[in-house]
């Protein structure tokens, strides 16, 4: 090929590949709107968590009011009293630095009585006020909901820092604790969560809106608290979209977020109380007296549930569910060790940058490569996006979008291999590697001829429709030798595949022991009907000289039974996106499957249905019965071709002699099973049917 003609096709290859990248990095850049991580970008996330090893962290304690709990303390809400004693036990006795509530405080006088739940309040109030607790309230989208309880005051509202509070997350309604125990506790926090669009937990937002103000999530509100009440300052960051800092120098915590206020869950290992990264202990355990105080003592404890009565198990990105207790000591723990991670700052040219400058030197390469290159090169690019990735989170904490310039690496490699096969001619073997699996060479090579006509998406068609099936298979499969059974299953499989083949027809697929076949798809064929019967005429002497051949080695004989239908079907490409096939669906495929049985159990040759005799010209069909198939109201006829048709292999003149030798060629029981009361229709009936006189 000359450079006159290769220059010009590169030269159209790399301007299409130029401006996919151009468009692909104004998007990054944020051109077309602020753009959110996609579902690509989210499963990269994942497999990085799923990869990343489980590390114990025991700065942290949760305390679970399980299953257990709730049997030996009794159902919840638990009484004030009993609550006022755990929270007595976990600050006092035993020490604990701070304690966390991921739950809402029951109403005043839950689990106690009139006369006692004055005094059960009055000691939970002051077990709130004299211990470092932090307690939880539950934000809602839910319509409908009416606020309960009492939200605690906002640390600001949208009004003090406008730029980075306006896309934050906007609840409708609360479910909050009584005002007489909400203001009584050291801090307090929302623990809702959000899930993505396909169920799963991976973000948590540190911030959140109701109304014009803006409150702290309970991972805010323990940190705030454990640093001795210091109010958080909100700061903006050049790295990410804001941040809060809490404290004051190196003992300072520094908690990044995104434009809507959020941060990843940082999850490790697996949940619950034998796999987690967090030691738990037993509610059940600590009022009765039963934990080490070492175990409690100068530690955060969160108090919360992974009982489903109380809690939710959140699928999350690592493949296991987790309580929401967990996750909040999740955030609280990569807070404390500085590993909190946002995603990229919208309109972020560090990505917009790197994935550019990728693309650009992909898309000249590929654009002077065959298919191995582009291919090479493509990998070579996911390779240098991954690298930049985990660059970005590791040292900007960023969990990078790669969706878009994962899809502009696919999108460039099919640009190039697809101008690649049309300059060396491969259109044409591509058809034939399609199709060869299903239709004669001979089919292939004229569907190449005029590829437009031969349509691969599915449509409306009448086509006919056969399967062939052995009888007794289970029975033979249960006596030979697994390698005997292989053999001659492939070798009935090959010559019903050559019958199909040599008269026009399509395989549609094996299933089992089976053949399923069609005519009239994917090439026009007007004689569809005539073609299915004829090859299934020649599918029985195939069979015939199989067995000869079968009885010479010592092998079984074989028998098959087959069905046949004409109708309407979907027919065409269908599958799924990791398997397709060229196919067809519909009822008539169905019927056609029904009567195979319906040879099978009433010793048929074949089965067809009427709908194939009314477009069958070149043999004649005798009716031999009216049979009822399961899910229809009305039975069908059934026919198959008279034994002197077969042997002229056209269509004779009938009279009533061969009539009579047709009758009498049916066996009895062939009689019971296409009539109910146990006999055929008499000769004249028959020939009513098929239209002669004697």
């Amino acid at each position: 090929m000359s450079w006159r003609t290769l220059l010009p096709r590169r030269a159209l290859r790399l301007g299409l590949g130029v401006m996919l990248v151009v468009l692909v990095f104004a998007s990054e850049a944020g051109l077309f709107g602020k753009r959110g991580l996609g579902l690509l970008d989210l499963a990269i996330y994942d497999l990085r968590l799923q990869l990343q090893p489980s590390r114990p962290y025991g700065k942290i304690v949760i305390v679970d009011i399980d299953e257990r709990s709730l049997t030996e303390v009794g159902p919840w809400p638990w009484a004030p009293d009993k609550l006022a004693t755990l929270i007595e036990r976990l600050g006092g006795e035993h020490g604990a630095r701070i304690l966390g509530l991921d739950l809402v405080l029951p109403e005043a006088g839950a689990g106690s009585s009139a006369g006692s739940s004055a005094g059960s309040n009055a000691r939970l109030r002051r077990a709130l006020t004299t211990n470092p607790v932090v307690v939880g309230f539950r934000f809602s989208n839910e319509f409908g909901l009416q606020p309960s309880g009492q939200l605690p005051q906002p640390i600001w509202t949208v009004f003090s820092h406008p730029a980075l509070t306006q896309g934050l997350h906007s609840w409708r309604s609360f479910s909050a604790n009584t005002p007489s125990l909400a203001h009584t506790a050291r801090g307090s926090g929302f623990f809702s969560l959000l899930a993505d669009r396909d169920g799963l937990v991976r973000s948590s937002p540190l911030l959140a809106r109701y109304k014009e103000g803006v409150y702290p999530s309970l991972a805010v509100a323990v940190i705030q608290a454990d640093a001795a009440g210091r109010a958080p300052r909100m700061v903006a960051d050049r790295r990410h979209h804001g941040a809060l800092v809490i404290g004051e120098g190196a003992q300072g915590v520094y908690l990044p977020f995104s434009e809507d206020g959020k941060v990843f869950f940082p999850t490790q290992g697996q949940g619950g109380a034998s796999a987690s990264r967090f030691r738990h202990v037993s509610a059940a355990d600590v009022l009765a007296g039963r934990v080490d105080l070492r175990l409690i003592q100068d530690r955060i404890v969160l108090i919360g549930s992974s009982s489903p009565v109380l809690s939710d198990l959140r699928s999350t990105a690592t493949g296991q569910r987790f309580t929401d207790v967990e996750l909040q000591a999740s955030i609280i723990a990569a807070a404390f060790e500085g590993t909190l991670r946002t995603s990229a700052p919208s309109g972020s040219l560090g990505s917009a940058i790197a994935i550019g400058l990728v693309g650009l030197a992909i898309a000249v390469g590929m654009s002077a490569m065959a298919a191995p290159g582009v291919i090479g090169l493509m990998l070579l690019g996911v390779s240098l996006l991954l690298g930049w990735s985990a660059i970005a989170y590791t040292h900007l904490q960023w969990v990078a979008p790669l969706g878009n310039g994962l899809t502009m690496l696919g999108l460039l490699a099919l640009l190039n291999l697809a101008g690649s096969y049309l300059s060396e001619g491969r259109t044409r073997q591509a058809v034939i590697r399609l199709f060869g699996q299903y239709v004669a060479p001979h089919l292939v090579v004229r569907m190449t001829e005029d590829p437009l006509h031969t349509p691969i998406q599915s449509q409306d068609k009448e086509l006919t429709i056969l399967f062939a099936d052995i009888r007794g298979f289970t029975r033979m499969a249960e006596r030979m030798d697994p390698q005997q059974l292989r053999e001659v299953l492939n070798r009935f499989l090959t010559t019903m595949t050559e019958v199909v083949h040599a008269h026009q027809g399509t395989l549609d697929k094996y299933i089992g022991d089976a053949v399923m076949a069609f005519w009239g798809a994917p090439l026009d064929d007007p004689q569809h009907a005539d073609h299915a019967v004829t090859a299934a005429i020649a599918m029985q002497k195939a069979v015939q000289e199989l067995n000869q051949e079968f009885e010479l080695i010592g092998l079984p004989r074989l028998s098959i039974g087959i069905g046949i239908n004409t109708g309407m079907v979907r027919v065409g490409d269908m599958g799924s996106q990791l398997r397709r096939s060229y196919t067809v669906i519909g009822d008539a495929v169905n019927l056609a499957a029904r009567l195979e049985s319906i040879s099978k159990q009433h010793d048929l040759p074949m089965a067809i249905g009427d709908a194939t005799r009314r477009q069958v010209s070149a043999l004649t069909l005798e009716w031999v019965g009216d049979h009822r198939v399961a899910g229809r109201e009305e039975s069908v006829q059934v026919w198959k071709p008279l034994q002197a048709s077969i042997e002229a292999g056209a269509k004779p003149a009938v009279g009533e002699a061969q009539m009579a030798r047709a009758s009498l060629e049916m066996g009895p029981s062939q009689s019971r099973a296409v009539r109910p009361e146990g006999r055929l229709p008499p000769a004249r009936e028959i020939q009513r049917r098929t239209g002669t006189t004697a």
